[in-house]
């Protein structure tokens, strides 16, 4: 049975996961996109959303999780209809506000629980959602399409994957770099609401602030990078970033958590968020030549890309039986 003529894959959000997962599984996608004010934007795709879910023709409605408001929606339109809806939660889906808020975290909840199957990224969140009395299945993101490097510049050129959220160690970051002026930091994302202009003013100049790019542009600074750094102080959380550089064949350094060991294991390299472990790692990369890092960066990807061959096809075939049922 196959599940493209059956099924639409709707997102309100560019994220590259809905792109990999959909084409993985063989969905096709909506990705919705608007940039109106909250209530106006809302209601904008509320009225694009619609015709996709009263579709006769489609049995299975994937919706991304966040947005609450889209799988709300979902579950109200889609469901009555006998059509099946499978959500698939990233962490704000799980614990919106990072958890902060009792009511959101309730209508996640009551979410997951209407929901036929929440898909999740890791083991941890999958026990979560099954003690709270919804359905999950794991499925570590797909990796991404991304230019592979083959970049051996002269020079130390790291590249910081940062949306500047307040998981990100992203000031710890900084302060080492501060330390290491032989090596460039690069860092991505919005900057102007977290740091001060005194503080950017007083920033050494082997750290860069690259704000919005295009991603043409992001795509070609992490690909030259001599690794990626994305870190988090989230427990749960396994990072697009991560997936972006094993993808690009770009060596890695990220948080040692029980989720991302989980997926990646040793094919990365792990730091604690304090200035001298950071430190200490990135000595170490830079002093390993580059041809012996680049070619773990590979294995790393060969292996990604074994596991998530297995978990599609487990995927599939628990969606097809749920349609079943």
């Amino acid at each position: 049975m196959s599940l493209s003529a059956k099924s639409a894959w709707i997102t309100w959000e560019y994220q590259p996961r809905n792109i990999s997962m959909a084409k993985a599984l063989g969905v096709q996608l909506h990705q919705l996109i608007s940039n109106k004010p909250r209530l106006l934007k809302y209601a904008y795709l509320t009225i694009k959303t619609l015709p996709i879910l009263l579709n006769r023709n489609i049995e299975v409605i994937f919706v991304q999780n966040p947005s609450i408001v889209l799988c709300t929606l979902a579950i109200a339109v889609a469901k009555p209809l006998g059509k099946k809806v499978i959500i698939d939660a990233h962490n704000a889906g799980i614990f919106p506000l990072e958890g902060r808020s009792k009511i959101l975290n309730a209508l996640c909840k009551w979410l997951f629980n209407r929901a036929d199957l929440t898909i999740v990224t890791n083991s941890q969140i999958s026990t979560y959602v099954s003690e709270n009395g919804g359905k999950p299945v794991i499925m570590p993101d797909p990796l991404p399409s991304f230019p592979t490097s083959n970049n051996f510049t002269p020079g130390n050129h790291f590249f910081l994957i940062c949306s500047w959220s307040d998981d990100e160690p992203y000031g710890t970051v900084i302060d080492a770099f501060r330390n290491m002026p032989d090596c460039t930091l690069k860092i991505s994302g919005n900057y102007t609401k977290k740091l001060s202009k005194a503080y950017i003013e007083n920033l050494p100049d082997n750290i860069i602030l690259c704000g919005f790019i295009t991603r043409k542009e992001y795509e070609e600074t992490l690909a030259s990078a001599t690794a990626v750094i994305d870190l988090t102080d989230r427990e749960m959380c396994v990072l697009c970033g991560i997936y972006e550089g094993v993808a690009a064949e770009v060596p890695v350094i990220t948080t040692p958590t029980t989720a991302i060991f989980e997926v990646f294991e040793n094919h990365v390299y792990y730091t604690k968020s304090d200035q001298e472990d950071i430190i200490k790692i990135t000595k170490k990369i830079t002093a390993i030549d580059r041809i012996s890092i680049y070619e773990k960066a590979i294995k790393a990807k060969k292996y990604i890309i074994k596991q998530q061959e297995s978990r599609i096809d487990h995927i599939k075939n628990v969606v097809i039986n749920t349609l079943r049922t």
